[in-house]
């Protein structure tokens, strides 16, 4: 799974799949902000192709600087809010799962054991 900065979908797809996983929800917060060291590289060539786009900035106008650096950043609050809200309208990251992605428990069940115990045979 990729998206262009590692940050905006992987990011919380892969905190969802921890949640599903129970991994606390703190420790899920610190590795989605190492991603942030990572994007230091590329930060200000990210920022500068953002901040050039028109519909970018016709969006977000005087805060688009603002805007894009927080677009290209991996803050661990981020990822907090991110599963609260997915807690507050699912209930949980299974209840996302079931109601978004159509899991059922049985699927849900087989996902945890390949992910933390290795292949089913």
């Amino acid at each position: 799974m990729n998206c262009t900065t590692g940050n905006n979908r992987t990011g919380p797809f892969t905190g969802i799949l921890l949640s599903l996983l129970r991994v606390p929800t703190e420790q899920i917060a610190t590795e989605y902000a190492l991603s942030d060291k990572g994007l230091a590289p590329i930060r200000s060539s990210v920022v500068a192709r953002l901040v050039k786009n028109p519909k970018f900035t016709a969006a977000f106008g005087d805060e688009v600087e603002k805007r894009a650096m927080r677009m290209v950043s991996a803050r661990p609050e981020t990822m907090l809010a991110t599963l609260e809200m997915v807690s507050e309208r699912w209930g949980s990251a299974e209840g996302y799962v079931k109601k978004e992605c159509g899991l059922t428990d049985e699927e849900i069940g087989r996902v945890r054991k390949v992910l933390t115990e290795g292949p089913m045979m």
